[in-house]
């Protein structure tokens, strides 16, 4: 999903800046590859719905890290960052190209469409390689690694430098994936705990939710000055931020000192 996501500011920001076609060219290749989806869908029917031994190796693991003291405060603090993670996540990929042209005076399309690419890629391999960790420990280092991310946004539009920009992005693309892995993994534990298996549907709900963030930031630049806008909206992000890294402090602390530290 994550590489799908990459891909597609990468082609575009290429025809664009080649000026192939640009207009008809990214919805052309959208569908040959919906198309190749779709055949390679029917081709692997089959193996999808092939029966799977009910015990696999994560789940040996998730227990064997002990996972009986999680509750619903976690389950609260988990969709409390995915909200910020994702609403952070709509903000650069909607809002990124625009600011960045307008704001800190960024003419490359094809530098831009790196940039987001390479932000999707830092997502994707940081769920890799986060799983690996126990899942309190995904879930805080992604935290407090968003909200560095949120700060350094905010110091880069005082200062009006791309670089420190550019390094928030990729910061927030360690957080997007390391709070997805967290998250994703504690919720699921305590659904199958309580049998509330629809607390798997609100945290994903929650997060599409976070997507609707950024419309706020576009209220704001149609009525204030983009650098008013930017502070008033990247402030609250960041007192959001606060509040969701001291959660899940005081929630952490009745967890082991050996899972949140692992």
């Amino acid at each position: 999903m994550i590489l799908g996501q990459a891909i597609g500011p990468l082609i575009t920001g290429e025809i664009v800046h080649r000026g192939f076609y640009a207009l008809k060219a990214p919805y052309v290749i959208l569908f040959i590859l919906v198309t190749a989806s779709v055949f390679a869908i029917r081709g692997s029917r089959l193996v999808i719905n092939r029966q799977s031994t009910p015990i696999t190796g994560e789940r040996k693991n998730v227990k064997a890290q002990g996972h009986k003291a999680l509750s619903f405060r976690d389950v609260i603090v988990c969709c409390m960052a995915i909200f910020l993670s994702w609403a952070m996540a709509s903000t650069f990929m909607s809002q990124g190209p625009t600011l960045a042209r307008t704001y800190f005076n960024v003419t490359s399309v094809q530098l831009v469409s790196y940039s987001l690419s390479i932000f999707l890629l830092v997502a994707g391999i940081t769920q890799i390689v986060m799983r690996k960790k126990h899942h309190y420990s995904s879930l805080k280092i992604g935290i407090v690694t968003q909200l560095a991310a949120v700060l350094l946004v905010l110091c880069s539009v005082y200062t009006t430098d791309p670089f420190l920009l550019f390094i928030a992005v990729m910061l927030e693309g360690f957080a997007y994936g390391a709070i997805l892995v967290g998250a994703a993994t504690i919720v699921n534990v305590v659904a199958r705990q309580s049998q509330r298996h629809h607390l798997i549907n609100l945290l994903y709900i929650v997060g599409y939710v976070g997507n609707w963030l950024p419309f706020s930031l576009s209220v704001m630049m149609d009525h204030f000055s983009q650098e008013t806008a930017l502070n008033a909206y990247l402030f609250l992000c960041s007192v959001l931020s606060t509040c969701i890294t001291l959660s899940a402090y005081f929630a952490g602390r009745g967890q082991p000192k050996s899972w949140v530290g692992a």
